[in-house]
Protein backbone atom coordinates (compact mmCIF):
# COMPACT_ATOMS: atom_id res chain seq x y z
CA UNK A 1 0.00 0.00 0.00
CA UNK A 2 1.33 3.76 -0.58
CA UNK A 3 1.31 5.26 2.29
CA UNK A 4 2.59 8.80 1.21
CA UNK A 5 3.55 9.87 -1.89
CA UNK A 6 7.47 9.44 -2.70
CA UNK A 7 9.16 9.61 -5.82
CA UNK A 8 11.94 7.13 -5.35
CA UNK A 9 14.15 8.11 -8.49
CA UNK A 10 17.46 10.25 -6.90
CA UNK A 11 19.65 11.94 -8.72
CA UNK A 12 19.91 15.88 -9.50
CA UNK A 13 18.70 15.29 -13.40
CA UNK A 14 15.62 14.52 -11.63
CA UNK A 15 15.05 16.87 -9.56
CA UNK A 16 15.78 19.68 -11.49
CA UNK A 17 13.57 18.60 -14.63
CA UNK A 18 10.83 19.04 -11.79
CA UNK A 19 11.70 21.73 -10.71
CA UNK A 20 12.55 23.87 -13.98
CA UNK A 21 10.27 22.74 -16.16
CA UNK A 22 7.23 23.32 -14.41
CA UNK A 23 5.51 20.41 -15.20
CA UNK A 24 5.67 19.14 -11.81
CA UNK A 25 6.71 20.61 -8.69
CA UNK A 26 8.98 18.71 -6.02
CA UNK A 27 8.15 20.71 -2.87
CA UNK A 28 10.98 18.70 -0.45
CA UNK A 29 14.15 15.65 -0.18
CA UNK A 30 13.04 13.42 2.09
CA UNK A 31 15.47 10.74 3.82
CA UNK A 32 17.49 8.84 1.89
CA UNK A 33 17.56 11.19 -1.07
CA UNK A 34 14.13 10.61 -2.17
CA UNK A 35 12.22 13.12 -3.79
CA UNK A 36 8.80 13.85 -2.56
CA UNK A 37 6.20 14.94 -4.42
CA UNK A 38 3.21 17.13 -3.13
CA UNK A 39 1.05 15.89 -0.19
CA UNK A 40 -1.85 13.53 -1.11
CA UNK A 41 -5.15 14.05 -0.31
CA UNK A 42 -7.75 11.81 -1.75
CA UNK A 43 -11.09 12.09 -1.27
CA UNK A 44 -12.13 8.39 -1.84
CA UNK A 45 -9.60 5.95 -1.08
CA UNK A 46 -9.40 3.49 -3.85
CA UNK A 47 -8.68 -0.49 -3.15
CA UNK A 48 -6.07 -1.29 -4.66
CA UNK A 49 -6.43 -4.57 -7.80
CA UNK A 50 -3.40 -6.40 -7.11
CA UNK A 51 -4.01 -9.88 -6.29
CA UNK A 52 -1.85 -11.20 -2.93
CA UNK A 53 1.28 -13.59 -3.38
CA UNK A 54 2.63 -15.54 -1.18
CA UNK A 55 4.71 -14.35 1.59
CA UNK A 56 8.03 -16.17 0.62
CA UNK A 57 7.51 -14.90 -3.21
CA UNK A 58 6.88 -11.41 -1.90
CA UNK A 59 9.49 -11.57 0.40
CA UNK A 60 12.04 -12.25 -2.53
CA UNK A 61 10.19 -9.64 -4.80
CA UNK A 62 10.59 -7.08 -2.33
CA UNK A 63 14.46 -7.83 -2.25
CA UNK A 64 14.95 -7.22 -5.87
CA UNK A 65 13.15 -4.05 -5.81
CA UNK A 66 14.98 -2.97 -2.27
CA UNK A 67 18.13 -3.72 -4.60
CA UNK A 68 16.90 -1.88 -7.20
CA UNK A 69 16.07 1.26 -5.12
CA UNK A 70 19.30 1.46 -3.91
CA UNK A 71 21.12 1.46 -6.96
CA UNK A 72 18.85 4.02 -8.36
CA UNK A 73 20.10 6.32 -5.71
CA UNK A 74 23.22 6.29 -6.98
CA UNK A 75 21.68 7.32 -10.33
CA UNK A 76 22.23 3.59 -12.10
CA UNK A 77 18.76 3.72 -13.47
CA UNK A 78 19.16 0.67 -16.12
CA UNK A 79 20.74 -1.60 -13.21
CA UNK A 80 17.80 -0.69 -11.41
CA UNK A 81 15.36 -1.43 -13.97
CA UNK A 82 16.87 -4.63 -14.61
CA UNK A 83 16.41 -5.79 -10.63
CA UNK A 84 12.88 -4.22 -10.06
CA UNK A 85 11.75 -6.32 -13.28
CA UNK A 86 12.87 -9.08 -11.43
CA UNK A 87 10.72 -8.21 -8.68
CA UNK A 88 7.92 -7.70 -10.99
CA UNK A 89 8.20 -11.34 -12.68
CA UNK A 90 7.16 -12.26 -9.68
CA UNK A 91 4.62 -10.31 -8.36
CA UNK A 92 3.73 -8.27 -11.33
CA UNK A 93 0.68 -6.71 -9.80
CA UNK A 94 2.70 -4.47 -7.34
CA UNK A 95 1.92 -0.59 -8.23
CA UNK A 96 4.85 0.72 -6.36
CA UNK A 97 7.02 -1.82 -8.62
CA UNK A 98 5.53 -0.75 -11.58
CA UNK A 99 5.94 2.73 -10.21
CA UNK A 100 9.35 2.84 -9.29
CA UNK A 101 10.00 1.01 -12.47
CA UNK A 102 8.54 3.80 -14.72
CA UNK A 103 10.46 6.16 -12.63
CA UNK A 104 13.95 4.87 -13.97
CA UNK A 105 12.61 4.02 -17.31
CA UNK A 106 11.70 8.22 -17.33
CA UNK A 107 15.05 9.01 -16.08
CA UNK A 108 16.57 7.36 -18.80
CA UNK A 109 14.15 9.27 -21.24
CA UNK A 110 12.36 5.84 -22.41
CA UNK A 111 8.94 7.73 -22.18
CA UNK A 112 6.91 4.85 -23.99
CA UNK A 113 8.21 2.08 -21.79
CA UNK A 114 7.41 4.53 -18.56
CA UNK A 115 3.91 5.31 -19.72
CA UNK A 116 3.06 2.20 -20.02
CA UNK A 117 4.16 1.38 -16.31
CA UNK A 118 2.51 4.13 -15.08
CA UNK A 119 -0.28 3.03 -17.03
CA UNK A 120 -0.55 -0.56 -15.03
CA UNK A 121 0.37 1.62 -11.64
CA UNK A 122 -2.94 3.39 -11.83
CA UNK A 123 -4.76 0.37 -13.65
CA UNK A 124 -4.07 -1.46 -9.93
CA UNK A 125 -4.36 1.53 -8.02
CA UNK A 126 -6.69 4.27 -9.26
CA UNK A 127 -6.18 6.59 -6.49
CA UNK A 128 -2.21 6.56 -6.52
CA UNK A 129 -1.67 10.21 -7.16
CA UNK A 130 1.62 9.86 -7.10
CA UNK A 131 2.06 7.37 -10.62
CA UNK A 132 -0.74 11.02 -11.83
CA UNK A 133 2.29 13.57 -11.05
CA UNK A 134 4.62 11.29 -12.71
CA UNK A 135 2.97 10.61 -15.54
CA UNK A 136 1.54 13.83 -16.58
CA UNK A 137 5.64 14.46 -16.21
CA UNK A 138 6.43 11.93 -18.50
CA UNK A 139 3.61 13.68 -21.11
CA UNK A 140 5.25 16.65 -21.13
CA UNK A 141 8.31 15.46 -21.35
CA UNK A 142 7.23 13.42 -24.33
CA UNK A 143 5.46 16.75 -25.98
CA UNK A 144 1.94 15.56 -24.72
CA UNK A 145 0.67 18.24 -22.94
CA UNK A 146 -3.10 17.82 -23.96
CA UNK A 147 -2.73 14.26 -22.04
CA UNK A 148 -0.82 16.24 -18.90
CA UNK A 149 -3.59 18.04 -18.65
CA UNK A 150 -5.99 14.81 -18.37
CA UNK A 151 -3.95 13.92 -15.35
CA UNK A 152 -3.81 17.55 -13.68
CA UNK A 153 -7.84 17.10 -14.22
CA UNK A 154 -7.87 13.57 -12.62
CA UNK A 155 -5.37 15.09 -9.57
CA UNK A 156 -7.41 17.72 -8.52
CA UNK A 157 -10.59 15.40 -8.77
CA UNK A 158 -8.66 13.27 -6.14
CA UNK A 159 -8.14 16.61 -3.62
CA UNK A 160 -5.29 17.87 -4.52
CA UNK A 161 -4.97 21.68 -4.77
CA UNK A 162 -0.98 22.69 -4.81
CA UNK A 163 0.88 25.80 -6.59
CA UNK A 164 3.10 23.29 -8.63
CA UNK A 165 0.07 21.43 -9.85
CA UNK A 166 -1.81 24.80 -11.46
CA UNK A 167 1.65 25.58 -12.61
CA UNK A 168 2.12 22.62 -14.71
CA UNK A 169 -1.66 22.56 -15.79
CA UNK A 170 -1.16 25.84 -16.68
CA UNK A 171 1.78 25.43 -18.55
CA UNK A 172 0.05 22.55 -20.59
CA UNK A 173 -3.02 24.80 -21.64
CA UNK A 174 -0.01 27.57 -22.76
CA UNK A 175 1.54 25.11 -24.92
CA UNK A 176 -1.57 23.91 -26.13
CA UNK A 177 -2.21 27.62 -27.31
CA UNK A 178 -5.34 27.80 -24.43
CA UNK A 179 -4.00 31.16 -22.95
CA UNK A 180 -6.97 32.40 -20.76
CA UNK A 181 -6.97 28.86 -19.28
CA UNK A 182 -3.02 29.23 -18.96
CA UNK A 183 -3.50 32.35 -17.26
CA UNK A 184 -6.11 31.54 -14.92
CA UNK A 185 -4.22 28.36 -13.42
CA UNK A 186 -0.75 30.91 -13.37
CA UNK A 187 -2.39 33.41 -11.26
CA UNK A 188 -3.75 30.13 -8.98
CA UNK A 189 -0.24 29.01 -8.67
CA UNK A 190 0.40 32.58 -7.61
CA UNK A 191 -2.42 32.79 -5.18
CA UNK A 192 -1.47 29.44 -3.54
CA UNK A 193 2.38 30.47 -3.70
CA UNK A 194 2.72 34.17 -4.14
CA UNK A 195 6.70 33.71 -3.83
CA UNK A 196 5.87 31.60 -6.95
CA UNK A 197 8.72 33.44 -9.71
CA UNK A 198 8.25 30.53 -12.41
CA UNK A 199 4.61 31.16 -12.62
CA UNK A 200 5.04 35.17 -12.52
CA UNK A 201 7.79 34.79 -15.45
CA UNK A 202 5.30 32.06 -17.51
CA UNK A 203 2.26 35.06 -17.21
CA UNK A 204 4.77 37.89 -18.89
CA UNK A 205 5.98 35.29 -21.42
CA UNK A 206 2.51 34.30 -22.13
CA UNK A 207 1.73 38.17 -22.12
CA UNK A 208 4.43 38.39 -24.72
CA UNK A 209 2.48 36.22 -27.41
CA UNK A 210 5.67 33.40 -26.32
CA UNK A 211 5.56 29.51 -25.70
CA UNK A 212 6.50 28.52 -22.39
CA UNK A 213 9.61 26.97 -24.05
CA UNK A 214 10.66 23.24 -23.78
CA UNK A 215 10.54 20.96 -20.85
CA UNK A 216 14.11 20.85 -19.93
CA UNK A 217 15.88 17.43 -18.90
Amino acid sequence: MINHIIVRIAGAMLVACFAISGCMGVKQTSPGGTVSAPSSKVSAPVISTAKSISPADKKKADAFWKKGIALSKKGKYKETIVEVSKAIEIDPNNEEYRYDRGGNYLARKDYRKALADLNKAIELRPDMTDAYYLRALAYCLNGDSANAVVDYNVLISLGEKNDALYLGRGRAYHQMGNLDRARSDYMTAIKLDPKNDEARELLKRLAAGKKPGPVKW
